[in-house]
C-alpha cells in the first residue's frame, strides 16, 4: 500500500515497520499490477 501523508501530520514513519490507520472507502484507489494503469475509471477524483 501507498499512502501520502501532508507534510503538516507530527506523526514519526519509520520504513520498514507496520503502521495502523484508516482511510474511508472513497479515498481507495486500484492499480493494475502489470501496468500500473488505475482500475478506478470514472470512479472518483
Amino acid at each position: 500500500m501507498i499512502a501520502r501523508l501532508p507534510s503538516r501530520a507530527n506523526v514519526p514513519v519509520e520504513k520498514g515497520k507496520t503502521h495502523t490507520f484508516a482511510i474511508a472507502d472513497r479515498d481507495l484507489r486500484f492499480f493494475d499490477a502489470e501496468t500500473g494503469i488505475s482500475k478506478n475509471a470514472g470512479i472518483g477524483p
